[in-house]
């Protein structure tokens, strides 16, 4: 009688006769990819890293505290300094010593693509994710603490061609946010195709896998922790994260996060669509809709916002970047706080002026 095989001998087999396999999630910040990447790493032969470049950035330091989720305990990450050779190439000893051959990564910069991800025995399978730039829009003036004329207009205008949206082919998947959350199971089944496994029925509860995930959104990231029992320090947004768990716990779609409809007043909505409209519908999100007045109005508030002309292409001065990285509340108040620190200058001089005459 042939006794059944174990999956630690199935995996093996598959990775002798495939390549490693790298997943190239790219997609704009505040994404949810963090939570992608973890889902997409919820299977025996998947090892989820996140963003690559902080734990390449620990070669050096022997990987110490490089797990998001265990932190300095954790084994795996010391294991994996203690037979890592920085001669050969990082994602190749990292399927080894994971004993996985798909290896899940997001966002890793050029300088990274550069130096590991052009090996011949890497197999990159990029996919390609967006979300409606009005929900990102909130994201970036919520945790950049800046305006969200400038979030828009600074940060989401310019995503637009850097991450356009096209049709599925045999070297590129593409999602958005939005659709891959409201047909969970079947954007998995489709991500399985693209890589050639497919997933278990339980793969939607990646807390209940085993991640050292080494940067990403600490929301997602607690979810784990949750699960574990670790300890959680305060971030954030934690009431909001631990309502989520919650909810998928009981079997409930989380992470549908449409804050932004709460956030977003009709004027901040003409003025994303002003600046963003055609780039966000390139994405296949539909517009919204604006009466007349409403234009007129919002077009006049838009003048008024409108910055001073340039007469000359300079190079902007270190103190104009500076100003600009502020955003338009910060430079509001610098420039409240300057003319109330002028007005004081002509005060004193003129009490001074005034003291002088009555010595005179």
């Amino acid at each position: 009688m042939r006794c059944p095989q174990s999956g630690a001998y199935h995996r093996a087999v598959a990775m002798r006769s495939s390549p490693v396999t790298v997943v190239q999630i790219s997609s704009p910040s505040y994404t949810g990819t963090t939570w992608l990447c973890l889902l997409l790493g919820s299977h025996d032969r998947a090892f989820t890293l996140g963003p690559p470049d902080r734990v390449w950035a620990l070669r050096e330091k022997n990987f110490e505290d490089a797990c998001r989720v265990h932190g300095r305990d954790c084994p795996f990450w010391s294991g994996f300094a203690r037979r890592y050779d920085p001669k050969a190439n990082f994602y190749l000893q990292l399927a080894d010593h994971a004993q996985r051959d798909i290896i899940v990564i997001n966002n890793p910069t050029p300088a990274h693509e550069q130096a590991e991800l052009c090996h011949p025995d890497l197999r990159i399978r990029p996919i390609r994710v967006v979300r409606d730039g009005r929900a990102l829009a909130c994201s970036f003036a919520r945790h950049l603490k800046i305006d969200l004329h400038d979030a828009i207009t600074e940060h989401v205008q310019h995503l637009f061609h850097r991450f356009p949206m096209e049709d599925d082919r045999d070297d590129l998947l593409c999602f958005r946010y939005e659709d891959f959350l409201g047909a969970q199971r079947d954007s998995l089944d489709r991500v399985g195709c693209y890589l050639g496994i497919e997933y278990p029925r339980d793969a939607l509860e990646y807390w209940k896998f085993d991640h050292h995930i080494t940067s990403g959104n600490a929301g997602t990231i607690a979810l784990l922790k949750f699960f574990q029992g670790l300890p959680v320090p305060n971030f954030k947004d934690r009431a909001f994260y631990e309502g989520q768990f919650d909810q998928m716990r009981q079997g409930q779609a989380a992470f549908d996060d449409h804050r932004w409809r709460d956030e977003l007043g009709r004027r901040e909505l003409y003025y994303f669509d002003r600046f963003c409209g055609h780039g966000n519908a390139a994405w296949g999100y539909a517009p919204d809709a604006f009466t007349t007045q409403e234009r007129e109005a919002f077009e006049a508030d838009l003048e008024g916002k409108a910055p001073t002309p340039v007469l000359s292409a300079a190079p902007d001065s270190p103190v104009i970047v500076i100003l600009r990285n502020l955003g338009r509340r910060r430079r509001a108040l610098l420039a409240v706080a300057a003319g109330l620190w002028v007005l004081s200058l002509a005060i004193t001089a003129a009490m001074a002026w005034v003291l002088a005459r009555g010595v005179a």
